[in-house]
């Protein structure tokens, strides 16, 4: 054995050159970094990336970039989904242990790529990539446009690239520019002053995007190739308006039975007592629900990473909800208050109280108020929201908020606000090889959903929403078992999540 060679050997620190440590939790990570030791430091493996998973990974390099004392580096598990395709079946069509008739098997668990089989970029690589870049930004004084600028690359001058900022005004971009030519050296730090108006109108939201690029083609990368980027917010979230109700037309109610009718000026709604759910909503005589389903509970989510938890979908009872409702004393609006006690029948069943309160203006605007309390035995329960089904022909998605990518709360760093476009089709783009999950964008301002005559549906947060539109429920993602099944469980009704948080 070559004795100049330092020697790594994960579960032998005590006789290694290097200490190293396979996954290890944040805090544990901290407390063993900080002893005192003359070893660097090494997370061998760290940040499973299988599928759609990859949380977390902001919060390790905050603290190995600030605070570390001996981490040398950590690895991701790893860089591409191990699948493979069967002879005379289409290339894209993605198999995995046990598809083979192989026996034992590892099912999936090869396929924990930051990119797919074919090399296509994922979600997951474009959130490493922002926090693995080697040129930081910091917010100094937004106000005056100055922030800090730190060049972590060992030997490259930021002289190579080329340095452009945009402001964004409610999602849409309002002004750009370049800055100049900025020499920096190798591990120094400058301050600058960002040259953008600082003019804001009121009641609108306003971010600066950074942009760092390739001034020149180089051997691995063309001109313009974006190798850092950042946001900043300059201006609080706007505040939702206020409904003036003193101009709103007056609205009707008329009770029958389990059914409670509610009508206003252009627009139509039946709420059923029973249920406690929304059963059709119309507006200019147009439907707007998809077979009776107004906004209903949502608490499932497949996520294949979480390998140790129940991942399977169990139905859900309810008990008849307490619903109440009153007509307000100058009949412009009505409050429906519905509050449910659902079952999820797992093995050991766990109850789920929660309750939605709507407030329906004459002039068709419906306020909803969801709250849900978690129980203590509730681990299986991974997200908390809402959910509704909007007939075929929704297939326009506008959103304000994180994007363009999909995102989820501990996956979001890479995503920025802004307006974006998509469609049910396109929120699959991440096409998981192992069915589950997908399409989440966080931070929502607002959804807007439309068909062809751009007649649709629009959803504005007050605080915090996350939302997926899409052509299949979680369970049925799940239950499908490979991507290449999507085709075939596509229903033409779009299932659009209003989540709480998961």
């Amino acid at each position: 054995m070559d004795p100049s060679r330092p020697i790594h050997y994960e579960g032998k620190n005590e006789v290694a050159d290097i200490d190293s440590h396979m996954y290890p939790s944040l805090s544990r990570m901290a407390a063993f970094d900080q002893m005192p030791s003359d070893k660097p430091y090494f997370l061998c493996e760290y940040v499973h990336s299988m599928e759609n998973a990859m949380g977390n990974l902001a919060e390790y390099w905050d603290y190995i970039e600030n605070n570390s004392q001996r981490i040398i580096g950590a690895c991701v598990w790893d860089w591409i989904d191990q699948a493979h395709t069967k002879t005379g079946e289409p290339d894209n069509h993605y198999y995995y242990g046990g598809d083979y008739g192989d026996v034992p098997n590892d099912v999936d668990f090869s396929c924990n790529g930051l990119i797919k089989p074919d090399r296509k970029v994922t979600a997951k690589l474009i959130k490493l990539k922002r926090i693995y870049q080697y040129i930081k930004f910091k917010p100094l004084a937004l106000a005056a446009g100055k922030i800090e600028i730190e060049n972590k690359y060992d030997f490259l001058n930021l002289d190579q690239f080329d340095i452009s900022f945009t402001i964004l005004r409610d999602g849409i971009p309002v002004e750009e520019g370049m800055l100049a030519s900025l020499s920096l050296a190798p591990d120094e730090k400058v301050i600058v002053e960002i040259p953008f108006k600082r003019s804001y109108d009121a009641g609108k939201e306003y971010f600066l995007n950074m942009s760092v690029k390739l001034k020149n083609k180089t051997n691995w990368a063309d001109k313009g190739y974006e190798v850092a980027s950042t946001q900043f917010a300059l201006t609080p979230r706007s505040v939702v308006a206020k409904i003036e109700e003193a101009t709103l037309p007056t609205i009707d109610l008329k009770a029958n039975g389990e059914e409670v009718t509610i009508t206003g000026t252009g627009f139509n709604m039946v709420f059923n007592q029973n249920t406690g759910v929304i059963t059709s909503l119309k507006y200019d005589g147009v439907e707007y629900l998809y077979n009776q389903k107004g906004l209903e509970l949502n608490w499932y989510r497949s996520v294949g990473n979480d390998k140790f938890t129940d991942q399977n979908y169990y139905p859900v009872t309810e008990k008849k909800p307490i619903c109440i409702y009153t007509v307000a004393e100058d009949k412009k609006s009505v409050t429906i208050i519905s509050d449910h006690v659902a079952t999820i029948n797992s093995p050991t069943p766990v109850t789920l109280p929660y309750l939605v309160k709507y407030t329906i203006y004459g002039n068709g605007i419906i306020d909803v108020e969801a709250s849900f309390t978690k129980p203590s035995d509730g681990a299986i329960i991974h997200r908390l929201g809402l959910q509704m089904q909007l007939p075929p022909g929704f297939e326009s998605v506008t959103y304000y908020g994180k994007g363009p990518h999909e995102n989820y709360i501990d996956r979001i760093k890479s995503a920025d606000v802004g307006l974006y476009s998509t469609t049910p089709k396109g929120m699959e783009e991440e096409r998981y090889i192992r069915a589950q999950s997908l399409g989440n964008r966080e931070d929502i301002r607002w959804i807007g959903v439309t068909n062809n005559r751009n007649q649709g549906l629009k959803v504005i947060s007050k605080n915090r929403l996350s939302f997926s539109a899409l052509h299949f429920s979680d369970r049925a993602l799940w239950e499908a078992t490979h991507d290449f099944n999507l085709d075939k469980i596509r229903e033409p009704q779009v299932y659009l999540n209003l989540d709480c948080i998961q």
